[in-house]
C-alpha cells in the first residue's frame, strides 16, 4: 500500500511538472511570435530565429523637406573578399545603409517612382532606389540579410542565361561566381523587400549589336522572368549602360515602364527620363564620407566667421565640420558667396614667407589652407584656432585641410557668412 501510494504521489508530481513545462512553452512561444521571424541562410541551411528588425529612421528625419532628388545606386558583388572595383565588402555595406538610414533616406521600388511619375503618388521625404545588376549569388548570401536587418527595398536585375550558372566575363578573369539559383529566386520573391526585373538574357552591349538580336534580348528575357516568377517584370537595365535612341524604344515597345543605366548623376523628380534613368555606382574603394556625399548631391563649403567653423554640405547634408580661423579684425576674410578657383598642395606666401599646404583658392588671394609654416617648420596660429587671427585667408588644422582639399572640386561654391 505504501509503495502504491509513494507512486502515486511521484506520478501526481511528474503531472504537474509536464504541465508547467508545456505552459512555460506556451508563453515562450507568444512571446517570441511577435519578436521574432524566421530567415532563411541560403538555399542549403535550416531556417533560425533573428530577432525582427527595430532600426528605424531617428525622430529628426519626421521634419526635413521633401528633396527633388532622387538618388539611384547601383551595386554588382557584396561579399567578404572584394578583388575589383565591382564588389562591396559586407561590412562596408552594411555601414552604408547605416548612413541611408542616419540621413532620413528611404528605399523605394521602382514601380512606386513610376507610379510617382505618372501621378504624382506622395513618396518619401528622402527617396531612393537600390539596385543590384547581373543577379550573383551573394546577393542572397550577404546583401539580402543586411537589407532585412534595415527592412530595406531593393531592385535585382538578373540575366536569364546566367541564372544557376558561372558568366563568362568573371570566368575571363579566372573568377568563378555563382549567379543565384531559380530557388534562391523564388525564396527572396516571399520576403517583399526584394522585386526582380530584366538584364537581358546573355549581357550584350546592345547598341553594339544587330536590332534584332537586341530586340530578342529585350523581349525574351522579360518574358522568361514573367513565366518562372509568375509576376510582371517592368524595368530593364541596359547592360554596361549601353543603348541608343533604337534600343530605348525597343524597350518601350516591349511592354516595360522604364530603364536604368550608367550616368554617375542623380536624377530629379521634376525631370524624369523613365527609358534613361541615372544611376551612381558604388565601387569598393568608397569612402562613407564619399558615399554621403555622392548620394546628398551638389557640394557647398560654409564657413562661419562667428563661431568659427566650416562646414561642408551635399545638398542639405552636413558631410564634416571643422574649427577654422579667419581673417583677424584689420585683415578681414571678404563675406560673399564665392566658387573654388584653384587647387595647389602646397602654396607659397612671399608676403609672409610661409608655406601654405593644401590651398584652396575662393576669392584673388585669399585662400583655405593648412595653418601656414615657415622654412624652418615653424607653425603660425596652430594654438589659436577657433579665433580669428589670420591675415585673411580661412585656415584649417593639419590634417582637417587635407580631407577639406580631396573632397572638393574646382567651381564648388563657398559662402562666408557671420
Amino acid at each position: 500500500m505504501k509503495k502504491d501510494k509513494n507512486k502515486k504521489s511521484f506520478d501526481f508530481f511528474l503531472i504537474v511538472i509536464i504541465i508547467l513545462l508545456v505552459s512555460l512553452s506556451c508563453i515562450i512561444i507568444l512571446f517570441f511570435h511577435n519578436n521574432l521571424f524566421f530567415v532563411k541562410l541560403n538555399y542549403n541551411t535550416s531556417l533560425i530565429l533573428i530577432k525582427k528588425p527595430e532600426l528605424k529612421h531617428p525622430d529628426y528625419c519626421k521634419n526635413i523637406k521633401h528633396s527633388k532628388r532622387l538618388p539611384i545606386l547601383m551595386y554588382h558583388k557584396v561579399d567578404t573578399k572584394t578583388p575589383t572595383e565591382y564588389w562591396v565588402s559586407n561590412e562596408k555595406f552594411q555601414a552604408q545603409m547605416q548612413i541611408l538610414l542616419d540621413n532620413c533616406f528611404t528605399p523605394i521600388f521602382l514601380n512606386e517612382l513610376y507610379e510617382y511619375y505618372l501621378t504624382g503618388a506622395n513618396l518619401p521625404a528622402r527617396p531612393i532606389i537600390l539596385t543590384f545588376d547581373d543577379g550573383y549569388e551573394n546577393f542572397f548570401l550577404n546583401a539580402l540579410p543586411i537589407l532585412k536587418k534595415f527592412n530595406f527595398k531593393s531592385e535585382l536585375f538578373l540575366i536569364t542565361d546566367y541564372i544557376g550558372e558561372t558568366n563568362k566575363w568573371d570566368s575571363l578573369k579566372e573568377q568563378n561566381y555563382r549567379h543565384l539559383s531559380w530557388m534562391q529566386i523564388k525564396e527572396m520573391q516571399k520576403s517583399g523587400l526584394v522585386n526582380f526585373e530584366s538584364h537581358t538574357i546573355t549581357h550584350p552591349k546592345l547598341a553594339k549589336i544587330p536590332l534584332n538580336q537586341a530586340k530578342q534580348e529585350i523581349i525574351e528575357s522579360k518574358q522568361i522572368l514573367e513565366q518562372k516568377l509568375d509576376m510582371r517584370i517592368n524595368f530593364f537595365s541596359y547592360p554596361y549602360g549601353s543603348y541608343n535612341a533604337e534600343t530605348k524604344k525597343q524597350v518601350k515597345d516591349s511592354g516595360y515602364l522604364g530603364a536604368v543605366g550608367v550616368y554617375q548623376k542623380i536624377n530629379f523628380l521634376n525631370d524624369l527620363d523613365m527609358l534613361a534613368l541615372r544611376r551612381l555606382n558604388i565601387e569598393r574603394d568608397i569612402t562613407n564620407k564619399e558615399f554621403l556625399t555622392k548620394i546628398s548631391g551638389e557640394k557647398k563649403i560654409i564657413i562661419d566667421i562667428s563661431d568659427q567653423k566650416m562646414k561642408l554640405l551635399a545638398g542639405n547634408t552636413l558631410i564634416s565640420e571643422y574649427i577654422i580661423s579667419t581673417g583677424a579684425k584689420a585683415t578681414p576674410t571678404p563675406r560673399g558667396e564665392f566658387k573654388i578657383l584653384t587647387k595647389n598642395k602646397l602654396g607659397w606666401s612671399s608676403l609672409y614667407n610661409s608655406y601654405l599646404p593644401f590651398s584652396l583658392q575662393f576669392f584673388g588671394n585669399y585662400l583655405i589652407h593648412e595653418v601656414p609654416y615657415d622654412k624652418a617648420g615653424v607653425r603660425d596660429g596652430l594654438d589659436k584656432l577657433g579665433q580669428a587671427v589670420s591675415h585673411g585667408c580661412v585656415r584649417l588644422d593639419i590634417g582637417d585641410a587635407k580631407e577639406v582639399f580631396d573632397w572638393t572640386d574646382i567651381g564648388i561654391g563657398v559662402v562666408v557668412q557671420e
